[in-house]
Protein backbone atom coordinates (compact mmCIF):
# COMPACT_ATOMS: atom_id res chain seq x y z
CA UNK A 1 0.00 0.00 0.00
CA UNK A 2 2.66 2.27 1.38
CA UNK A 3 4.35 1.37 -2.22
CA UNK A 4 1.73 2.00 -4.27
CA UNK A 5 1.14 5.15 -2.62
CA UNK A 6 4.32 6.31 -3.07
CA UNK A 7 4.84 5.50 -6.74
CA UNK A 8 1.58 7.70 -7.04
CA UNK A 9 2.90 10.45 -5.75
CA UNK A 10 6.18 9.76 -8.16
CA UNK A 11 3.84 9.68 -11.16
CA UNK A 12 1.99 12.66 -10.08
CA UNK A 13 5.27 14.98 -9.24
CA UNK A 14 6.71 13.94 -13.15
CA UNK A 15 3.02 15.00 -14.77
CA UNK A 16 2.87 18.22 -13.02
CA UNK A 17 5.87 19.16 -14.13
CA UNK A 18 5.55 18.33 -17.28
CA UNK A 19 2.23 20.27 -17.68
CA UNK A 20 2.51 23.00 -19.73
CA UNK A 21 0.34 26.13 -20.54
CA UNK A 22 -0.83 27.63 -24.01
CA UNK A 23 -3.44 29.70 -25.49
CA UNK A 24 -4.87 27.34 -27.74
CA UNK A 25 -7.96 26.95 -25.56
CA UNK A 26 -10.10 27.39 -28.58
CA UNK A 27 -8.57 24.84 -30.64
CA UNK A 28 -9.53 22.39 -27.46
CA UNK A 29 -12.88 23.50 -27.55
CA UNK A 30 -13.78 22.93 -31.10
CA UNK A 31 -11.65 19.51 -31.12
CA UNK A 32 -13.95 18.40 -28.18
CA UNK A 33 -17.13 19.48 -30.32
CA UNK A 34 -15.63 17.51 -33.45
CA UNK A 35 -15.52 14.33 -31.06
CA UNK A 36 -19.63 14.35 -30.97
CA UNK A 37 -20.50 14.43 -35.13
CA UNK A 38 -24.04 12.59 -33.88
CA UNK A 39 -25.45 15.03 -31.58
CA UNK A 40 -27.65 13.39 -29.41
CA UNK A 41 -30.34 15.21 -27.16
CA UNK A 42 -29.38 15.53 -23.97
CA UNK A 43 -30.79 13.73 -20.90
CA UNK A 44 -29.72 16.83 -18.96
CA UNK A 45 -30.27 20.49 -19.02
CA UNK A 46 -26.99 22.26 -17.62
CA UNK A 47 -26.42 25.66 -17.21
CA UNK A 48 -23.37 28.14 -15.36
CA UNK A 49 -22.62 31.73 -14.41
CA UNK A 50 -19.87 32.71 -13.67
CA UNK A 51 -18.55 34.17 -10.10
CA UNK A 52 -16.00 35.63 -8.19
CA UNK A 53 -15.73 34.20 -4.49
CA UNK A 54 -13.10 35.71 -2.48
CA UNK A 55 -10.30 36.17 -5.34
CA UNK A 56 -11.07 33.18 -6.94
CA UNK A 57 -12.92 32.82 -10.32
CA UNK A 58 -15.76 29.98 -10.64
CA UNK A 59 -18.53 28.52 -12.92
CA UNK A 60 -21.28 27.57 -11.01
CA UNK A 61 -23.64 25.21 -12.61
CA UNK A 62 -26.70 23.95 -12.17
CA UNK A 63 -27.68 20.08 -13.59
CA UNK A 64 -31.36 19.09 -14.02
CA UNK A 65 -32.33 15.49 -15.04
CA UNK A 66 -35.07 15.94 -17.85
CA UNK A 67 -35.72 12.18 -18.12
CA UNK A 68 -38.45 10.16 -16.87
CA UNK A 69 -35.49 8.02 -14.88
CA UNK A 70 -33.14 8.53 -12.27
CA UNK A 71 -29.65 8.62 -13.89
CA UNK A 72 -26.89 7.50 -11.73
CA UNK A 73 -23.24 8.59 -12.49
CA UNK A 74 -20.00 9.19 -10.59
CA UNK A 75 -19.36 12.66 -8.86
CA UNK A 76 -16.21 13.45 -10.65
CA UNK A 77 -18.34 12.58 -14.31
CA UNK A 78 -20.40 15.88 -13.08
CA UNK A 79 -19.25 19.49 -14.70
CA UNK A 80 -17.19 20.36 -11.22
CA UNK A 81 -16.13 16.93 -10.59
CA UNK A 82 -12.49 17.75 -11.47
CA UNK A 83 -10.21 19.74 -13.70
CA UNK A 84 -11.48 18.16 -16.99
CA UNK A 85 -14.96 17.82 -16.32
CA UNK A 86 -15.93 20.76 -19.23
CA UNK A 87 -14.00 21.67 -21.87
CA UNK A 88 -13.68 25.85 -21.90
CA UNK A 89 -11.94 28.59 -23.13
CA UNK A 90 -11.68 32.49 -21.94
CA UNK A 91 -11.47 35.43 -23.25
CA UNK A 92 -11.11 39.12 -22.08
CA UNK A 93 -13.14 41.74 -23.28
CA UNK A 94 -10.39 42.96 -25.39
CA UNK A 95 -10.12 39.41 -27.48
CA UNK A 96 -7.16 38.05 -25.40
CA UNK A 97 -7.36 34.57 -25.04
CA UNK A 98 -6.49 33.54 -21.77
CA UNK A 99 -3.58 30.87 -21.49
CA UNK A 100 -4.45 27.25 -19.62
CA UNK A 101 -2.11 25.03 -17.91
CA UNK A 102 -2.60 21.22 -18.26
CA UNK A 103 -2.13 19.99 -14.20
CA UNK A 104 -2.15 16.10 -13.36
CA UNK A 105 -5.51 15.89 -12.03
CA UNK A 106 -6.27 11.90 -11.26
CA UNK A 107 -8.48 9.77 -8.74
CA UNK A 108 -7.65 6.96 -6.36
CA UNK A 109 -10.90 6.51 -4.60
CA UNK A 110 -13.32 4.63 -5.66
CA UNK A 111 -16.20 6.99 -5.55
CA UNK A 112 -20.29 6.47 -4.87
CA UNK A 113 -22.27 6.99 -7.66
CA UNK A 114 -24.68 9.77 -7.41
CA UNK A 115 -28.43 9.39 -8.34
CA UNK A 116 -30.30 12.51 -10.15
CA UNK A 117 -34.18 11.60 -10.09
CA UNK A 118 -36.23 12.80 -12.88
CA UNK A 119 -36.60 16.50 -12.39
CA UNK A 120 -34.01 17.19 -9.72
CA UNK A 121 -31.66 19.78 -10.00
CA UNK A 122 -28.10 19.29 -8.28
CA UNK A 123 -25.13 22.45 -7.93
CA UNK A 124 -21.48 22.86 -7.60
CA UNK A 125 -19.17 25.08 -8.66
CA UNK A 126 -16.03 24.63 -11.08
CA UNK A 127 -12.76 26.22 -10.32
CA UNK A 128 -11.42 28.49 -13.29
CA UNK A 129 -8.21 28.12 -10.98
CA UNK A 130 -7.76 24.44 -11.45
CA UNK A 131 -6.26 25.46 -15.64
CA UNK A 132 -5.93 29.16 -14.48
CA UNK A 133 -2.89 30.72 -13.07
CA UNK A 134 -4.36 33.74 -10.93
CA UNK A 135 -1.53 35.77 -11.37
CA UNK A 136 -1.89 36.03 -15.37
CA UNK A 137 -5.59 36.61 -14.96
CA UNK A 138 -5.71 40.31 -15.49
CA UNK A 139 -7.38 42.67 -12.62
CA UNK A 140 -10.66 44.84 -13.05
CA UNK A 141 -11.22 43.09 -16.36
CA UNK A 142 -14.39 41.21 -18.45
CA UNK A 143 -13.76 37.84 -19.10
CA UNK A 144 -16.40 35.54 -20.91
CA UNK A 145 -15.99 32.05 -20.87
CA UNK A 146 -16.96 29.60 -23.32
CA UNK A 147 -17.70 25.92 -21.62
CA UNK A 148 -18.63 22.53 -23.20
CA UNK A 149 -19.80 19.57 -21.03
CA UNK A 150 -19.92 16.07 -22.11
CA UNK A 151 -22.77 14.00 -20.58
CA UNK A 152 -21.36 10.61 -19.59
CA UNK A 153 -22.92 7.89 -22.10
CA UNK A 154 -22.63 5.57 -19.08
CA UNK A 155 -26.07 6.08 -18.07
CA UNK A 156 -27.91 5.83 -21.20
CA UNK A 157 -28.07 2.11 -21.91
CA UNK A 158 -26.67 1.24 -25.12
CA UNK A 159 -26.10 4.75 -26.31
CA UNK A 160 -22.11 4.80 -27.39
CA UNK A 161 -22.41 8.71 -28.47
CA UNK A 162 -22.36 11.26 -25.84
CA UNK A 163 -24.39 14.52 -25.36
CA UNK A 164 -23.31 17.61 -25.35
CA UNK A 165 -24.21 21.12 -23.57
CA UNK A 166 -22.32 23.87 -23.73
CA UNK A 167 -22.69 27.40 -23.00
CA UNK A 168 -20.98 31.30 -22.15
CA UNK A 169 -20.98 32.70 -19.07
CA UNK A 170 -19.45 36.09 -18.03
CA UNK A 171 -17.51 37.16 -15.24
CA UNK A 172 -15.63 40.53 -14.37
CA UNK A 173 -12.51 39.98 -12.36
CA UNK A 174 -11.89 41.62 -8.97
Amino acid sequence: MMRTMLLSSLLGLVACSSAHADDQAFTNFIAAMKKHTNRLPSPVSVSAVGAVEGRELVLRFAVTNRLKKTLTLYPFELPWGGTYAINWAAVTGDGHVLEVGYPFDDRFAPEEKVALTPGQTVTGNYHLSWMLDPARVPANTDIVIVWLYSFPAGPLEGKDQRPICTGVAYIHTP
